[in-house]
């Protein structure tokens, strides 16, 4: 088994998912269930920090997909990932998936962009309560 190490930390309403490692599609379930706790513990946005994982492969990517459409689904709240390898960003970008989930290289600018959104989606009443 593929190993993934992921640990949580908020900053100003954001939960920062940090994976290490690799993504592979094994570990759907984790990433889905992590999720789901961070915005019932209160998290009105997700960022998957994904700056140190080593490898993904279409399959580990696919289980954005289904936090997408869930989180379209429920109105969680903005989601966002961080790249800063640029292979895996490319790779990211070639699939498509940042037309579904926002992909950054900088931490601190996915972190504005994330808070900006939370704001717009609470001024709106878009932004499901906890």
């Amino acid at each position: 088994m593929e190993i993934l190490n992921v640990s949580t930390e908020t900053v100003d309403g954001v939960t920062i998912i940090e994976c290490k490692g690799t993504l592979k599609k094994i570990h759907e379930d984790l990433l889905n269930n992590l999720l789901e706790n961070c915005f019932v513990q209160g998290a009105k946005g997700i960022l998957f920090d994904w700056a140190n994982v080593t490898y993904f492969d279409s399959m580990g990517l696919e289980c954005l997909i289904g936090i997408h459409k869930k989180n379209q689904k429920y109105h969680l709240g903005p989601i966002a990932v961080l790249i800063t390898n640029p292979v895996l960003a490319k790779t990211y970008k070639v699939l498509r998936f940042d037309m579904l989930v926002p992909l950054y290289s900088n931490k601190k600018k996915a972190l504005i962009s994330l808070q900006k959104d939370i704001s717009q989606l609470e001024s709106s009443g878009k932004l499901t309560a906890s």
